[in-house]
């Protein structure tokens, strides 16, 4: 393969990812079974890509416009531990508008075995997205309150 060739192929590969939803991640030299050289494209997803180049990827905006910020989930999900049919992961969403009033809320998502079956792994990188959508949305809906304190003691 010429050079122009191999840089047609990446040029011709980025775009079919691009139409997908994805991006190419890296590219290195391989072998097919016959022992030829071949190319070994890595992808993944862009919008993940571009979330993590973000210089705060644990930052989200709600469809209301708040900004929110996700942390201290102690992945990956675990069993309930009340009986119920479901895996828990806890964690917290701060305010993140600037301010130093440090506004959180301490939030428990849950799944049930059902779900929980189509999901490729319960860990990280692959639970947060719905997870905090989860969170999102009840935000949206007023059904979270931001506290100053750990208690709601006034």
């Amino acid at each position: 393969m010429t050079v122009d060739l191999k840089s047609n192929l990446v040029t011709s590969f980025e775009a079919a990812a691009a139409q997908a939803g994805l991006v190419l991640v890296s590219t290195a030299r391989g072998s097919d079974f016959h022992g030829q050289p071949t190319a070994v494209f890595q992808l993944g997803q862009a919008g993940e890509a571009k979330r993590l180049s973000n210089p705060r990827p644990e930052c989200y905006v709600t469809l209301g416009g708040l900004p929110v910020a996700f942390g201290q989930f102690q992945w990956p999900f675990h069993r309930s531990t009340s009986g119920a049919d479901t895996y828990i992961v806890h964690g917290e969403a701060h305010l993140a508008d600037g301010g130093a009033h440090n506004l959180h809320a301490k939030v428990a998502a849950s799944v049930t075995l059902t779900f929980a079956e189509i999901v490729p792994a319960m860990e990280q990188p692959y639970a947060e997205t719905f997870v905090y959508n989860a969170v999102r949305k009840t935000v949206d809906m007023g059904q979270l309150e931001f506290l100053k304190s750990a208690s709601r003691c006034r």
